[in-house]
């Protein structure tokens, strides 16, 4: 019952235009494992896993991910080309206007609904 939902999440996640993703590790007792996370505005998909290569990525997103990757540009994801909009990567390094260049960052309203 909860594989058909997960499924349906991720399949989900994998069609939106941007996708946030991140993987963190941690010892489980002893033994290394990750948690990897797709996520969107209304999703998020975990998925726990005791490798941190670029094929559980891939089986995350899709092998032929059409959107943006928001990411910290680990190399698990150098598989998604970072020279397209579709896949490009984001990070805290790229500047406010290139967002706006790729329409991916609208300016807050700088009204205060009142006088």
């Amino acid at each position: 019952m909860l594989a058909g939902a997960y499924d349906e999440l991720a399949d989900a996640v994998r069609e939106q235009p941007v996708v946030h993703g991140d993987e963190t590790g941690w010892r489980w007792p002893g033994l290394r494992r990750w948690a990897w996370l797709a996520s969107t505005e209304q999703i998020a998909v975990y998925h726990l896993t005791d490798s941190r290569a670029a094929r559980v990525a891939k089986d995350l997103l899709g092998e032929d991910f059409p959107g943006v990757l928001v990411s910290d540009r680990y190399g698990g994801y150098a598989w998604i080309d970072p020279g397209s909009v579709p896949g490009m990567f984001l990070n805290g390094y790229t500047t406010i206007a290139d967002m706006r260049q790729h329409h991916l960052f609208r300016a807050p309203s700088t009204s205060h609904g009142g006088s």
